[in-house]
């Protein structure tokens, strides 16, 4: 399954995005419409059904697909906390997230030791911590949801896997 989110590269406001795969069961096909202001249209097809929803989104909406890589590019300074509409586009619901550096850390992943910002997130009664490296570009070491925990891979076999999917 691929995950996409294309978004505008002045202000990473979601333009459209969706699941792909021969393993999806549902198709999702989401276009955010800037035509109509604040107007989220969502085509979901599915092996049975095609559904068709417009939702109205705030200005300050992103796209729960680009939520990886919206957070590296937040302030990282200790005590930075700022909310935002987070959009699930797919299942057409939106809620509103709040996202909090809430320390630095020395951490040990697969691929090495970093320092790192630890970022807290919650949405939904649900919370969600990542770990950003701290320098640029900040890319995204750790994320434990209590549910899963993800680590950074080691960087010869994340660059062997990277190629693989080239070919």
């Amino acid at each position: 399954m691929v995950i996409i989110a294309n978004v505008r590269a002045d202000n990473l406001k979601p333009l459209a995005g969706g699941v792909t795969g021969s393993d999806a069961l549902i198709t999702p096909v989401v276009t955010y419409s800037y035509e109509e202001e604040g107007k989220l249209k969502i085509d979901t097809y599915t092996r049975d059904n095609e559904q068709h929803d417009v939702i109205d989104v705030p200005e300050d909406a992103y796209d729960d697909n680009e939520l990886l890589f919206l957070l590296r590019t937040i302030p990282f300074e200790v005590g930075y906390t700022a909310n935002f509409t987070n959009v699930i586009a797919t299942a057409a619901k939106e809620h509103i997230a709040t996202v909090t550096v809430v320390g630095e850390e020395e951490l040990q992943v697969p691929s090495g030791n970093f320092d790192a910002y630890k970022v807290e997130f919650i949405m939904a009664g649900s919370k969600v911590y990542f770990w950003y490296a701290k320098n640029k570009p900040h890319y995204l070491l750790k994320l434990d949801s209590s549910a899963s925990v993800i680590l950074l891979k080691d960087k010869e076999e994340l660059e062997g896997e990277i190629e693989g999917i080239k070919e």
